[in-house]
């Protein structure tokens, strides 16, 4: 349904973008790429929003607002991980919808990576979070 292989099983080129990613959520990732997400996005923009799906931490209440360029992108990217859970569900994995969008779109992070891709110093912008630099 994600259309990654055809009725046969061959892996398509999707299927085969899909397999080389090693980090986040594979699938969520690939239909990002593949729908045009990044598309008119600044390189920081693309690596503040990657940066929701690598994030593995609870969030927190601190965290930074997410800049306000950056909140079309991340409605669009909750909309294709809502799609993606739901196609997984109904392909019979045990998966909540909204536990896998929430975990797959935390922004803790995507505003200190935004600032740091726009060139504002490290230590400048690990001033304004509690986010362990490490």
């Amino acid at each position: 349904r994600l259309e990654l292989a055809d009725a046969q099983g061959v892996i398509l080129k999707k299927g085969q973008v899909a397999c080389e990613l090693s980090c986040g959520d594979e699938l969520l990732i690939t239909e990002m790429l593949m729908t045009g997400l990044f598309n008119e996005m600044t390189r920081g923009a693309a690596a503040a929003l990657l940066s929701c799906i690598i994030w593995q931490e609870k969030g927190k209440d601190d965290a930074p607002p997410l800049p306000p360029s950056l909140k079309a992108a991340y409605r669009r990217m909750r909309e294709v991980a809502t799609r993606v859970g739901t196609v997984m569900r109904e392909s019979r994995v045990e998966v909540n919808v909204q536990d896998f969008v929430e975990r797959c779109t935390r922004t803790d992070i995507a505003p200190v990576v935004f600032q740091w891709c726009r060139g504002d110093k490290f230590a400048v912008v690990l001033k304004d979070t509690s986010i362990y630099e490490g």
